[in-house]
């Protein structure tokens, strides 16, 4: 037959059993303080970068790493590659908002602009690949308020493509080219 417990007995059990419930308790209170900050959006914390001012341009050369990018600050640059832009004729075949002038092909995929410049605001972005141009341009909102991101324009420069080889040129620049990706880009 079993003892009785004594008193001083059932005293350490029962204070081992509150440790055991404090240290759950413990748990739990962090359990649960995980699935809110799981369950809660995340915000963005302050998502506004500061973009360098001019023209950021992206070499679309590689598929899953980050493609060659300069910035072009010279006023006399943008002025040139921005006001040739607007004068291009409309692209003979490109028109619907779905088309796009970058080609679904592996390797040189032509160059993507950022204007930052602060100078021709009714151009945001352009995309050149070869004599092919595609313009982003803000839109004004729709009659019911919506206010559309953009539209783009599709445009096509002459045959020698000179918007592709300014781009091009300011690149071996910049120094962000170097020989072996100059060839991939001339061998397309």
């Amino acid at each position: 037959m079993a003892a009785t417990p004594s008193f001083q007995d059932l005293r350490v059990v029962e204070e081992a059993n509150k440790n055991k419930l404090f240290n759950m308790n413990k748990y739990l209170i962090v359990l649960g303080a995980m699935l809110i900050a799981m369950a809660t959006p995340i915000r963005a914390q302050n998502t506004t970068t500061t973009q360098p001012k001019g023209l950021v341009v992206h070499i679309m050369i590689y598929s899953g790493i980050s493609d060659p990018t300069f910035v072009i600050k010279d006023s006399a640059v943008i002025a040139k590659i921005m006001s040739g832009l607007r004068t291009l004729p409309a692209h003979p075949t490109l028109a619907a908002q779905s088309d796009t002038v970058v080609p679904a092909i592996l390797g040189f995929k032509g160059f993507h602009i950022e204007n930052y410049s602060g100078l021709y605001p009714e151009i945001i972005s352009v995309s050149v690949y070869g004599a092919n141009v595609e313009l982003r341009r803000p839109q004004a909102p729709s009659a019911d308020g919506a206010v559309p991101d953009s539209f783009r324009e599709f445009h096509v420069d002459s045959a020698d493509a000179p918007t592709e080889a300014l781009l091009l040129a300011q690149a071996q620049l910049s120094g962000v080219l170097d020989a072996k990706l100059t060839a991939q880009i001339g061998h397309r």
